[in-house]
C-alpha cells in the first residue's frame, strides 16, 4: 500500500462529484456507512464462527473428560447400593391410597443354575454424554487433517525445489526486475547500491522466493484442489473450472501491465525530480532492497486487482449480488475503483489512472458476462418447467395407450 496523495484525493473528489453529483452525495454517505457496518457484522460473525470450530476440539474433549468421569462414579456408587430411605424435602411426603386393585405380579425368581456376574459388571450407567457421538465426529476431523497435511507437505516441498532452481538463477531473475528501472534512466546511468554488508544476500533470497511462488504455483494450486475437490458435487465442480482458469490469466494479466506500462511511466515520474538546487545535485540512488519491495508490491497488487471479475462472478453464483444491483451502483463502483487505485499505484494520477481505466473496463465486462449467465439460467428453468408440465400429460397418455 502506497496511501493516497492530496492529486489523487482531489481527482477522487472530482470523480465523485461528476459521477454521483452533488445532490446524492449524502446519500452517497450514508450508503457508504451502512455498508461499512454491514461488512464489519459479517467479519464479527466470520469470526466467531471460526473461534467456534478452534474451540470445538476443546469443548469435546471435555465432554469426553467428563463422560468417562462420570460414569467412573456410577461405577464405584452403583445404582442398588443407594439407600432406601427417602430423602426428606421441604414439605412432608404425602400418604398413599391403599391400593386395592389386584396385585401387580413381580418380576421372576432368578434362576440359580445361571451364572451371576459380579457386582458392577453388566451395568449401563446413564452417563451425560454418548461417547461413541463424539468418536464419530472426531474421526472424519482428523482423516481430514491427515490429508491436509499431505498435501501441505506435497506443496512445501514443490516450493522448496523451486527455492533451490531459482536461487542459482537469482541474478538473472533480478536483472529482469531491473529493467523498468533501467529503461526509466538515461542511458549508461543509474545504479543500485546497498547500505548493508548483508542486504544484498537477503535480496538474492527474496528474489528466489519471489519467483519460486510463481514456478511452483500450478502444483500448490493442484494441491489445493486435491484436497477440496472430494468434499463438491459434480455440478460444483463444473462450476468452478472457469474460475480456476481464469484465475492466473487475470493475474499475469494486471502484472504484466504493472511491468510494462505502469512501473516505467512511475520511474520516469520519479526520476524526473533530479535537479540542482542550490548548486547542489540531486540524485536518485534506489537501494537494492527497496527497489525489490517496491516491484513485488507492483506485481502483487496489479494482480490481485484484476481478479475483481473471479469476485464479483463468485458474489453471483454464491446469490450475494445480481446484476441488477451492481448497474444500481455502478457509480459508487467508479468511486471505489478510483479509491483502490490511489491506495495501490504510487502518489501520482498518471499510475492511478493506469489501473482505473482496466479495473473500469473489466467490471462492465463483468456485467456482460453476468447477463450472459443470468439469460442462461432463465433459459435452463423454462425448459425444467416445460418438462414438468409435460411430465403428467405424457404419463397419461402412455397410460392411456397401455
Amino acid at each position: 500500500m502506497f496511501g493516497i496523495d492530496w492529486e489523487e484525493l482531489l481527482v477522487i473528489v472530482v470523480v465523485a462529484v461528476v459521477v454521483i453529483g452533488p445532490k446524492d452525495m449524502p446519500v452517497a454517505l450514508r450508503t457508504a456507512g451502512r455498508w461499512i457496518a454491514r461488512v464489519r457484522r459479517v467479519s464479527n460473525h466470520f469470526r466467531a464462527g471460526i473461534d467456534a470450530m478452534i474451540r470445538e476440539p476443546e469443548m469435546e474433549e471435555m465432554e469426553t473428560k467428563w463422560a468417562a468421569q462420570n460414569g467412573k462414579i456410577l461405577r464405584e456408587h452403583p445404582a442398588d447400593a443407594a439407600p432406601e430411605t427417602e430423602p426428606t424435602g421441604a414439605y412432608p411426603a404425602r400418604p398413599m391410597a391403599a391400593d386395592t386393585s389386584a396385585e401387580v405380579p413381580g418380576p421372576p425368581p432368578p434362576d440359580p443354575d445361571e451364572p451371576r456376574l459380579p457386582r458392577g459388571q453388566g451395568e449401563q450407567p446413564a452417563v451425560v454424554f454418548r461417547i461413541s457421538d463424539i468418536d464419530e465426529t472426531q474421526t472424519p476431523l482428523l482423516e481430514h487433517l491427515i490429508e491436509l497435511r499431505k498435501r501441505l507437505v506435497r506443496a512445501f516441498l514443490a516450493l522448496a525445489v523451486a527455492f533451490g532452481v531459482c536461487l542459482y538463477f537469482s541474478n538473472q531473475i533480478f536483472a529482469l526486475l531491473v529493467r523498468p528501472l533501467a529503461s526509466a534512466f538515461p542511458p549508461g546511468q543509474g545504479k543500485l547500491i546497498y547500505t548493508k554488508l548483508y542486504e544484498a544476500f537477503f535480496v538474492d533470497i527474496k528474489v528466489a522466493m519471489f519467483a519460486a511462488f510463481f514456478v511452483s504455483f500450478p502444483i500448490i494450486a493442484n494441491q489445493l484442489w486435491a484436497f477440496v475437490a472430494p468434499g463438491l458435487y459434480a455440478k460444483e465442480k463444473k462450476a468452478f473450472l472457469p474460475f480456476l482458469l481464469a484465475t492466473p490469466i487475470l493475474f499475469a494479466m494486471g502484472a504484466s501491465l504493472a511491468y510494462f506500462v505502469v512501473m516505467p511511466t512511475a520511474f520516469k515520474y520519479f526520476l524526473g525530480f533530479q535537479h540542482k538546487s542550490a548548486g547542489l545535485q540531486q540524485e536518485a540512488l534506489p537501494a537494492m532492497g527497496d527497489y525489490l519491495d517496491l516491484v513485488m508490491r507492483f506485481i502483487f497488487m496489479f494482480g490481485a486487482a484484476f481478479l475483481l471479475p473471479v469476485l464479483l462472478l463468485l458474489l453471483q453464483r454464491a446469490g450475494l449480488v445480481t446484476r441488477k444491483q451492481l448497474v444500481g451502483a455502478r457509480r459508487y463502483v467508479i468511486v471505489v475503483i478510483f479509491i483502490v487505485a490511489a491506495v495501490i499505484t504510487p502518489p501520482d494520477v498518471v499510475s492511478q489512472f493506469l489501473l482505473a481505466i482496466p479495473l473500469l473496463a473489466l467490471f462492465e465486462g463483468t456485467l456482460l458476462v453476468m447477463r450472459f449467465n443470468e439469460k442462461k439460467a432463465a433459459k435452463r428453468a423454462a425448459e425444467e418447467a416445460q418438462k414438468t408440465e409435460t411430465a403428467p400429460k405424457q404419463l397419461e397418455a402412455d397410460e392411456a395407450a397401455e
